[in-house]
Parts: structure tokens; C-alpha cells; sequence
């Protein structure tokens, strides 16, 4: 047995924390959009159970999935953030979101 770490083992390692670091963006996702005036999208939802799906399957993922997953959280996240924004404007104009969408639709 070497005293060094292979190349495998710290693929494996990086494979591992990329994984754990889905699982945390997931379950932060997750906790974020329990707001009961916010309604994800059914794709988004879907998307998001998939991923659960795929982590807690026990199989072995590779980075390229773990990265793709990854970025689809993040899509997902920059859409909330911007139905979260264009709310909380909405709300200090005391505008309804769906009026502000119509009108500003080129711009959002």
C-alpha cells in the first residue's frame, strides 16, 4: 500500500464533494421555495425531483452529470431570484406581478 493518494482516489474525492455539494444546493433550493405565494414552475419541480431521484439512488454519478445538475439548479435559482425581485418591487409600488410583466414583458 503507497503512502501517496492516485489520481483515481482524488478524482473519486472530487466526484464525492461535487455530489455533496448538489445535495446542498438541492435541499437550500428546496427550503427557499416553500414560500406559499411563490409557485415554481412544473418543469422546474420536475426537474428538481429528478435530481433528487438520481442522488439518492445510491449509483454512481459522473462529473459531467454532477455539473449538469448542478447548472440546472442554478438556472432554476436565477429564475427565483429575479420572481422574488420583480415581487418585492411589485410590492413597494404596490403593483400586481402579472400587470408589471405585461407591461415591462421586453425588459423581464
Amino acid at each position: 500500500m503507497s503512502d501517496g493518494v492516485t489520481y483515481r482516489e482524488l478524482r473519486n474525492i472530487n466526484t464525492e464533494f461535487s455530489r455533496l455539494n448538489l445535495l446542498l444546493e438541492l435541499c437550500l433550493l428546496i427550503h427557499e421555495i416553500k414560500s406559499p405565494e411563490l409557485d415554481l414552475e412544473d418543469s422546474h419541480r420536475q426537474m428538481m425531483i429528478a435530481i433528487q431521484e438520481k442522488l439518492s439512488s445510491g449509483k454512481p454519478l459522473e462529473d459531467e452529470n454532477l455539473d449538469e445538475m448542478m447548472n440546472n439548479l442554478k438556472a432554476i435559482r436565477s429564475g427565483l431570484c429575479l420572481w422574488l425581485h420583480l415581487s418585492e418591487i411589485c410590492k413597494a409600488n404596490q403593483l400586481n406581478e402579472s400587470h408589471y410583466l405585461q407591461k415591462h414583458s421586453k425588459v423581464c
